[in-house]
């Protein structure tokens, strides 16, 4: 699976800035060592895991090269990796469910840990002194770059068994955004709480364009090869233990209809990854709600010229109530690049689907409410759509007009929309035009809200065009109420609560 989470070379360049202290590591993670075979699963049965680096342990070897002239007064190294995130899918009767996604930042690799270099074997201590420089030079424009490219990735594509208890694991990693399609077998065992997986990679730094660092003229350098080593386990996420006195309850157990504005009972875990869609690979960040049993998935569009850091309040608060949500950087909204709202619709199924998701519900702002309706169009396993302030194509140099309209009717799930004031910020509400045009649709105007209270958080952007210039009624009062009637449509939608309806009765158009 992946994560190939790498490189490093170490050693020559300006200071980089560093990042808060991070501790070295005392006692070294070993998971596989915990492992009991007897407690696999077998069941055919969808569970989701999440990783870290508090109980895993993932490094990369890089080796002095013997052939320099000054190799005796060079070292080998070894970096771990800290701070890391990753998740994993995983299905033992169907293994067209197994994906995996890794996210490194680049700053937090810690260098030559005196414990990490005993535990390799190199029998000598590096001077803190020279772990900085070494650490200033992996971090350099000429190595690892981290001013530009602050993290490593990875994102499987395919799985399959190679045997019992090893897969081959298909993915794209990304170092110096330089992209390579790797095949990784990995030892690996699904248990009812656990997910264990380790594996050695070799490769070279040529395979991701970086040359190895060299020193006084080649005296001292680095070598080609490269070695990642990774031991992890990920922890299951919605069987987690709670002390009964502490248990979640669902939110339409404790709920009255004026909640919904307000914080759910669930936590939540946050994953940023890739996917790739037609058109583009496609940055996500998956917000997971811990607690929550196969929790409904929405893909959640943000606006065009817009990014998905306006739409993060909303996925953290549906996450609360115990929705999955995944949050899309959008890929055709760009003006130079050109504009496709409806490829950015199937990138929103596709998305779906590349995560593993189930049951989907397509939302969004502004053009990702389009977007949203696109996806619905095209995936008739959806269970509805939820448009906040949605536009259609209007007067756009370049763009045909009312694409939208070529598609909501065949919308065949229920779906809500909340409007703003018309103004040319939402088209002059031709968002709406596509609600009436889906057979099931619940519709409902906050009076007095401008284009940017279905944005949260807002920013500057939105608000120097597309703020009312002087509201009868404050953006406080505002916002709150939207948040309401949105999250009441997702719930309701996700058939999460009967207590939704209390604030859309008699909306149904």
């Amino acid at each position: 699976m992946n994560i190939i989470f790498l490189l490093l070379l170490a050693c020559g360049a300006p200071a980089i800035e560093k990042s808060d202290e991070i501790s070295d590591v005392g006692d070294i993670p070993t998971p596989s060592a915990d492992l009991d075979p007897e407690d696999s699963i077998s069941e055919d049965v969808t569970a989701n895991y999440t990783f870290g680096d508090e109980d895993s342990l993932l490094y990369v070897q890089v080796y002095k090269n013997l052939d320099a002239a000054a190799s005796g007064l060079a070292h080998d190294h070894v970096m771990r990796s800290a701070s890391w995130e990753g998740f994993a899918t995983y299905n033992p009767e169907d293994i067209t469910k197994c994906s995996m996604g890794f996210t490194l930042p680049v700053e937090d690799l810690q260098v030559d840990e005196p414990a990490m270099r005993e535990y390799v074997g190199y029998g000598d201590e590096i001077s803190a002194e020279d772990r900085e420089t070494i650490r200033e030079h992996m971090l350099a424009e000429d190595q690892l770059n981290a001013n530009a490219y602050s993290d490593i990735s990875f994102t499987s594509t395919s799985c399959e068994f190679a045997s019992e208890d090893t897969l081959t694991v298909t993915g794209d990693m990304t170092i110096r955004n330089v992209t390579r399609e790797w095949n990784v077998n990995l030892s690996f065992a699904a248990q009812e709480d656990e997910f264990y997986m380790s594996s050695v990679i070799e490769f070279t730094h040529s395979d991701f364009n970086i040359i190895p660092y060299s020193a006084f003229f080649g005296a001292v350098s680095n070598s080609e090869p490269l070695k990642i080593t990774f031991d992890m386990v990920g922890y299951r996420i919605g069987n987690e233990e709670v002390p009964e006195d502490d248990a979640l309850e669902e939110p339409e157990d404790e709920t009255t209809p004026e909640d919904f504005d307000l914080s759910g009972t669930y936590s939540f875990t946050v994953v940023d990854t890739y996917a790739d869609v037609a058109g583009c690979s496609m940055s996500y960040t998956a917000y997971i709600p811990v607690g929550a049993e196969n929790p409904p998935v929405v893909v959640l569009g943000h606006g065009f010229s817009r990014g998905p850091q306006t739409m993060s309040g909303w996925a953290e608060h549906l996450s609360t109530w115990g929705i999955e949500v995944l949050l899309p950087t959008l890929c055709h909204y760009n003006v130079f690049w050109g504009v496709d709202h409806e490829l950015n619709g199937q990138n929103m199924v596709e998305l779906g689907q590349y995560h593993g998701a189930e049951e989907v519900i397509y939302a969004g702002h502004s053009a990702g409410g389009l977007a949203a309706i696109i996806a619905a169009s095209l995936d008739n396993s959806n269970l509805g759509v939820l448009g906040l302030d949605t536009t259609d194509t209007e007067g756009v140099f370049g763009v045909e007009d009312f694409i939208g309209q070529q598609y909501a009717s065949d919308v065949i799930s229920p779906a809500f929309s909340i409007r703003g004031e018309p103004t040319s910020c939402n088209s002059n509400g031709n968002g709406l035009d596509l609600f009436e045009m889906i057979n099931d649709a619940y519709k409902i105007k906050v009076g007095e809200a401008d284009h940017c209270d279905f944005e949260f958080p807002t920013n500057s952007g939105c608000e120097l065009s597309c703020e009312n210039s002087n509201p009868a009624i404050p953006d406080s009062t505002i916002r709150p109420k939207i948040i309401a009637l949105g999250t009441s449509a997702i719930l309701t939608l996700a058939d999460m609560t009967d207590d939704g309806w209390v604030l859309w009765q008699d909306t149904h158009q």
